[in-house]
């Protein structure tokens, strides 16, 4: 049993204790006659009282020890035990698993052993694995310790970048010519140029053809020379429409050196060219063509030619679209050295040139039975009945024919055309004024004809009887001909139907 207290103690810092052997103090004060009156008044000291008082940390003796309890001092020998400091939260590092204090016993899930104190969230603690003692669980899965730690190693790809380059390994270089070309395809055309001023290997492989097959040039500024590089890269169809082209086209700006062999008269490989609308000098444009003799098609809507550039058009056999809408000092001779050479056209676009009577008499004359696709719109008063004769004799299998904006044409050769024209599948005969409407029921005759042109003629009462007249026909579907155009429609991106841009 604690004794009660000792000299010295304070009784505002006591702390309790029960007593081991009933009520010492009690049979103390009977003992030795205490009144009873004055122990029965403090009883009625109630215990909200006590806790009223704490402040003054006072405590009612008696009524402690009629509960059975005593009161020591805080330096009693057997009793003081000092409360165990409080903990002080520290900041936990998620990478250090928490400490388990298990024995090798245990069950690996036992969690018996655990304490709060159990871990201090030190970096010194070492924790055992959790692969392995997760693995004795009847539900855990089977952990793959064949990973090596190299694996899960972050390694700054920026900097082994720099110790290989410094080492002298160049891991472009080492890929193949293939490889990098595959690379290079993806690349835009002006970024592969400057490709070419990295090193040999790099200028090689950015100026192989196989990347300059297909080439948007429109509506750009082109300097000087580089219609040339591109023509000797191989280039095969080639988009120069509403472009700018200064001169020279075969001389560098910078260095004055040519850029196409033009000494040795080299053909260049290109095939497909649209010149629609483009600004060029004329000696420039019979450079460009004289250096042309693989064509297959070719457009040059709006732009001015030469006799001399009419005969570097002849210089291409394997021609079969043409284009020469609007071009203005279009002559007889130059019209009929390219019809003479060209035999294999399909298609000739040859609206609104200007034409004289002799032009006309040569193209109608000129032209072979292969063509398919022809329009001479715009010839006011120069084309007549009697060339419609010419023409429908040299070319039978005409399917599509725009003869708009003839004045001087009549039904003659409306009826002409439904004897000869055994093919014919559109026909566009809008604003000729010589041509009575009554005559275009003659039409309804003609089993294989699908689209009727004849803007500005008819009103529109006349109109819906035509529209009855002519079942299986349709009138006004197009407003412009289509004949031999390079673009169509929407597609901005090419040029008869073939890809410019990669």
């Amino acid at each position: 049993m604690c004794e009660n207290s000792r000299p010295g103690g304070s009784q505002s810092e006591a702390i309790l204790v029960p007593i081991s052997q009933g009520n010492l103090e009690k049979r103390q004060r009977v003992r030795y006659g205490e009144p009873r009156v004055e122990s029965q008044t403090k009883k009625r000291r109630t215990h909200r009282q006590v806790n009223s008082e704490g402040s003054k940390k006072l405590v009612n003796e008696e009524l402690l020890e009629e509960m059975g309890v005593n009161i020591l001092s805080d330096n009693s020998n057997s009793c003081d035990i000092a409360p165990p400091p409080p903990l002080v939260l520290q900041a936990k590092d998620q990478n250090i698993l928490p400490a388990y204090a298990s024995s090798s016993a245990s069950s690996p899930l036992d969690t018996s052993n655990l304490s709060i104190g159990s871990y201090d969230g030190s970096s010194s603690y070492c924790a055992p694995p959790r692969a392995t003692s997760l693995s004795h669980h009847t539900y855990a899965l089977p952990v793959d310790t064949s990973i090596p730690d190299e694996y899960f190693r972050y390694t700054n790809t920026t900097r082994d970048r720099e110790v290989q380059v410094k080492e002298g390994r160049d891991l472009f270089n080492l890929m193949s010519d293939e490889v990098v070309l595959s690379v290079f395809r993806w690349l835009h055309k002006g970024t592969l140029a400057r490709c070419a001023l990295v090193c040999k290997r790099w200028y090689r492989l950015s100026t192989d053809e196989s990347l300059w097959r297909r080439l948007d040039l429109g509506l750009s500024t082109v300097p000087s020379g580089v219609v040339g590089q591109v023509m000797s890269r191989g280039c095969g169809v080639l988009r120069l429409a509403r472009a700018t082209v200064q001169p020279d086209i075969f001389s560098s700006c910078t260095s004055g050196l040519p850029t196409f062999p033009t000494i040795s008269m080299e053909s260049s490989r290109l095939l497909y060219l649209d010149l629609s609308m483009v600004s060029m000098s004329g000696d420039c444009m019979e450079k460009l063509l004289s250096h042309c003799t693989m064509l297959k098609n070719l457009a040059l809507e709006m732009c001015s030619l030469t006799d001399s550039a009419c005969t570097a058009i002849s210089l291409n056999p394997s021609l079969t679209v043409l284009h020469m809408g609007q071009v203005q000092g279009l002559s007889t001779l130059g019209i009929s050295r390219i019809l003479s050479s060209c035999l294999q056209l399909v298609e000739l676009n040859l609206g609104w040139t200007g034409l004289s009577s002799q032009a006309v008499q040569a193209v109608v004359s000129l032209v072979q039975p292969g063509l398919r696709r022809l329009c001479l719109s715009g010839n006011r008063d120069t084309l007549l009945d009697n060339h419609m004769d010419t023409l429908l004799a040299s070319c039978p299998y005409l399917r599509e024919l725009d003869v708009s904006d003839s004045t001087k044409l009549t039904a003659v050769s409306l009826n002409m055309m439904v004897e000869k024209l055994g093919y014919l599948e559109s026909l566009s005969t809008s604003r000729c004024y010589g041509i009575s409407p009554s005559s275009y029921l003659i039409l309804s005759s003609c089993p294989t004809l699908l689209y009727l042109n004849v803007f500005g003629l008819l009103r529109d009462p006349a109109m819906v009887e035509l529209r009855q007249r002519l079942k299986g026909i349709e009138i006004n579907k197009f407003l412009f001909t289509s004949i031999a155009r390079p673009t169509v429609g929407i597609k901005r991106t090419s040029i008869w139907n073939l890809r410019v841009r990669e």
